[in-house]
């Protein structure tokens, strides 16, 4: 049996193409939503028929039956160990295995573990890691230097590869505004500490009412971080002016972070946010905008992207023909990757082999 343990809504972003490919290859499998932070609590505001009903749609939408689901909240840690001993799965699929605010973690004492990493350590962890798999191929000559011990190998890019499957939507765009170009952004962490912050809000919502006036629709992603809800990390809330659409709630397949950028116009994100790697990776005019009198560490940030992405286009709002360049991008006509790769299946053929 594989069990696939879900403790953030974002881990189905890499799981669930794992899970699927294993169902299609006639695997047994468990599913297991487990609530069980005591802060930053991403399925806090999740049903847990919700997300049953969610991963059996998504099969059915593939053609795929679907495995057993289960949910587990904060004092169910008793019947988790339960189910799991009565299960004993050969292998855990997980994403992240330190947690920094536990109430209880699943046990997988008997399992082998595959870990989807992000960007902890396996040393850190409570769990024994039998395959650690990256999510980007750079990181493994780190993973290498510092655990030479662990088994690293990487695959390919789970995220991308949600969009080889058929989709599983839960939200739409109004009748009245199906006929405009659309612009993506997936939120950038608002602080609200830092220096010059007001800059920030402000050049978003020139950035909005800018895209309105060429009649463009904006859909929002914002930040999932979980119970107790933190707004002053949304810089939304320091705007006068509105996207069309705003994702709070990510029970979409692919996540909207990927789908999205499939049916938009162009992609733009503000100063440094990962998920700007895999965008530019579905939708070519995905561009990044640097808003004015950003702090030291901020401008390094961007530096650094720079150096990662020698590609990346900045857009930089201190420049004097900035608001030209976005219109010039603004023109441009949609331009989408050719995504074929299958991590998911190279995973499980490797791990198939290593019995």
């Amino acid at each position: 049996m594989y069990a696939f343990y879900i403790l953030a809504i974002t881990d189905l972003q890499d799981l669930l193409p794992v899970l699927l490919t294993a169902i299609s290859k006639n695997k047994k499998c468990w599913v297991c939503f487990v609530d069980s932070l005591y802060k930053k609590r991403q399925l806090y505001y999740y049903e847990p028929d919700e997300l049953k009903g969610f991963i059996k749609e998504v099969c059915k939408n593939n053609n795929l039956p679907c495995p057993e689901v289960d949910f587990f909240g904060q004092n169910d840690k008793a019947a988790f160990d339960r189910e799991y001993q009565k299960r004993n799965p050969e292998y855990v699929f997980l994403q992240n295995v330190y947690h920094k605010y536990p109430s209880w973690l699943p046990t997988a004492e008997s399992s082998k573990v595959i870990n989807i990493s992000s960007t902890d350590w396996p040393e850190k962890s409570q769990y024994r890691v039998f395959l650690n798999f990256p999510r980007y191929h750079r990181e493994i000559e780190t993973y290498n230097k510092h655990q030479r011990n662990s088994n690293n190998k990487y695959f390919g890019n789970l995220r991308l590869e949600n969009l080889l499957f058929k989709p599983c939507i839960n939200f739409e765009i109004p009748k009245k505004l199906k006929n405009k170009k659309i612009c993506f952004i997936p939120e950038t962490h608002a602080r609200k500490k830092e220096s010059h912050f007001e800059e920030y809000p402000k050049c978003v919502d020139r950035v909005i009412d800018f895209l309105h006036k060429n009649d463009y629709i904006i859909i929002w992603k914002t930040r999932e971080k979980g119970y107790p809800y933190q707004d002053e990390t949304s810089v939304l809330k320091y705007c006068k002016n509105k996207p069309d659409i705003i994702i709070n709630k990510d029970i979409n397949f692919p996540s909207s972070v990927y789908y999205v950028p499939t049916i938009a116009d162009i992609c733009l994100t503000f100063n440094f946010t990962s998920c700007y790697e895999d965008v530019v990776q579905v939708n070519k005019n995905t561009y990044t905008l640097q808003t004015p009198k950003l702090t030291k560490q901020r401008l390094e940030h961007m530096q650094h992207r720079k150096r990662l992405y020698p590609h990346c286009e900045i857009i930089n709002f201190e420049s004097e023909n900035c608001w030209q360049i976005l219109k010039n991008k603004l023109t441009k006509k949609r331009e989408l990757c050719n995504i074929t790769e299958r991590p998911s299946t190279r995973l499980l053929e490797h791990i198939e082999i290593k019995k």
